[in-house]
């Protein structure tokens, strides 16, 4: 595992799939392996690819929250209430995440539901206020 971390902060985003493929020949379960592999996914833009490894990850920990806010980030143009349900289980399970607060604010304000999410963004901000110049995702 930590070859592959190496080599993703690294930038060879290619030997880092390799790696993490191995980790999971060896050990089909490693939830992290499964998330690592998806984040170098979603970096390339395999976001087919992404989900399928965030779900693998999920299928082993159901409640590991880098996979889920992940996966919510890949179904925001594509299916945003399922993206909702999920920032509001990442939300759940760690308060303490002001990214996910903030996006889903933002979805929630897209949605029409500005009084939540406004206080949700207010929330994200209080967390981290250096969120102050993000901008809220498209949609499409």
């Amino acid at each position: 595992m930590q070859t592959g971390l190496d080599q993703m902060t690294a930038g060879d985003r290619a030997a880092a799939r390799g790696t993490f493929a191995n980790v999971l020949a060896l050990d089909p379960d490693n939830t992290l392996g499964h998330y690592n592999l998806g984040v170098i996914e979603q970096q390339t833009g395999r976001d087919a690819e992404a989900m399928a490894s965030y779900d693998a990850a999920l299928a082993t920990t159901p409640d590991h929250v880098p996979s889920l806010f992940n996966k919510a980030i890949l179904l925001e143009t594509t299916d945003l209430p399922a993206a909702v349900d999920l920032y509001r289980t990442v939300v759940d399970l760690d308060d303490q995440r002001a990214a996910a607060h903030m996006r889903l604010g933002f979805a929630l304000i897209h949605l029409g539901e500005a009084t939540e999410g406004e206080a949700l963004l207010a929330e994200g901000l209080r967390l981290d206020p250096a969120m102050a110049g993000v901008e809220a995702p498209r949609y499409d």
